[in-house]
């Protein structure tokens, strides 16, 4: 079985059975001693928060699991993940653990909302969430091309911007016409509409020529 480029949000508070347990993937317990699951490119995230909410859940040890390059986040005082009757709390406890997942990441991750998972904000081309190319996969679930790729369901459509700013007064004084102090400059991105948060930012310093490149 493959698990590829999936964006899994457990987005309830609680309300699970007594002695029962909630993951984002789960492998259970009567599956075939032969199967094999890889996963890779994932955004698994449980907001339980309970202690026995998971974001991947393998209670045994048969079977074959290759996984690398996931997300791997819970909130409250869920756990990372459950491998072989056991809790593994943090994603370095989960990687010791399974062998698995060297490369993954455990972060936070802003979506449009708790029903639409594209990423939002800080989210889109955050270094963390950068994936590993599969072979046949392309494009992600809007048809976007993948470029990075990013973990998850969506490819976030990144804009490259080239600002030009005429800035008066950045003169910090020398001698000989010479600055002694780097001006340092910061842009900022704020959403188009109400309450305008800031989205990104971007401190570069500027020559003595008043030019500054700035990456978002």
């Amino acid at each position: 079985a493959n698990v590829y480029y999936n964006t899994i949000y457990v987005n309830s508070t609680g309300g699970k059975a007594t002695g029962t347990s909630v993951s984002a993937v789960s492998r259970i317990a009567t599956s075939p001693a032969s199967l094999s699951v890889t996963m890779k490119d994932n955004i698994l995230i449980n907001a339980n928060g309970t202690a026995t909410s998971y974001a991947v859940y393998f209670p045994g040890t048969t079977g074959t699991l290759v996984s690398d390059y996931n997300d791997l986040y819970v909130t409250g005082t869920g756990k990372v993940g459950y491998w072989n009757a056991t809790d593994e709390t943090a994603l370095l406890d989960w990687q010791t653990a399974s062998s698995q997942d060297a490369n993954s990441k455990s972060v936070s991750v802003t979506f449009v909302s708790s029903t639409d998972l594209h990423l939002l904000g800080a989210s889109k081309g955050d270094w963390h969430l950068d994936g590993t190319p599969i072979s046949g996969i392309t494009t992600d679930i809007d048809g976007d091309t993948r470029t990075i790729p990013s973990m998850g369901a969506d490819e976030p459509q990144v804009v490259t911007l080239t600002l030009a700013a005429l800035l008066e007064a950045m003169y910090v004084g020398g001698t000989g016409g010479n600055m002694t102090t780097t001006p340092l400059v910061t842009i900022e991105l704020h959403a188009s509409f109400s309450p305008y948060a800031m989205v990104e930012s971007n401190t570069a310093p500027l020559s003595k020529a008043g030019v500054g490149t700035f990456n978002f």
